[in-house]
């Protein structure tokens, strides 16, 4: 073979050599990237879940706390002899109303599906008869209740917190 024909092969497996190694450094560039953007990505989901997931348990909490608190207000519309004060009949109305909104409230919050949820839910519903029968001593039982399960429900939403989902 002539030295001018094996110079120009060498050359041009120089230049595929090259090529070769740019499109490798390229590549890898590019699967790092891909694979670096899934990973922010994921991450970023997770934080915006976890954000969320907090203002929905902060939301609930605060919700369940005041339908409590409007629901203990009520033992002021009865008197000392334990009969309704009817007098006060508006004001009972406008605080019933109160008291039906936040359990709305609640009832849109949570999920129907889910166990402890349905209890709570209930345990609302149980706690508005209750209020509308005037039967406050069940009312009290209801209220330790609606602790109770309402802090099973934040307890297991503040551990998906923790967890990142």
């Amino acid at each position: 073979m002539d030295t001018h024909i094996i110079i120009i092969l060498v050359a041009i497996l120089g230049v595929v050599g090259a090529l070769v190694g740019a499109l490798s450094s390229i590549a890898g560039v590019l699967i790092g990237s891909f694979f670096s953007f899934l990973t922010s990505r994921r991450q970023f989901q997770s934080t915006v879940i976890s954000n969320k997931r907090q203002e929905w348990i902060n939301t609930l909490r605060d919700t369940i706390s005041e339908f409590q608190s409007v629901l203990v207000s009520l033992n002021f519309f009865i008197d000392t002899t334990g009969k309704f004060n009817e007098e006060k009949q508006k004001e009972y109305q406008v605080i019933i109303q109160k008291v039906a909104f936040l359990r709305s409230k609640i009832n849109l919050l949570i999920n129907p599906v889910e166990n402890d949820h349905k209890e709570l839910s209930d345990l609302t519903r149980n706690a508005l008869d209750m209020v509308t029968k005037r039967d406050m001593k069940k009312l009290d039982e209801c209220m330790t209740g609606l602790t109770s399960v309402g802090q099973r429900i934040l307890k297991h939403e503040w551990e998906r917190v923790k967890e990142g989902k």
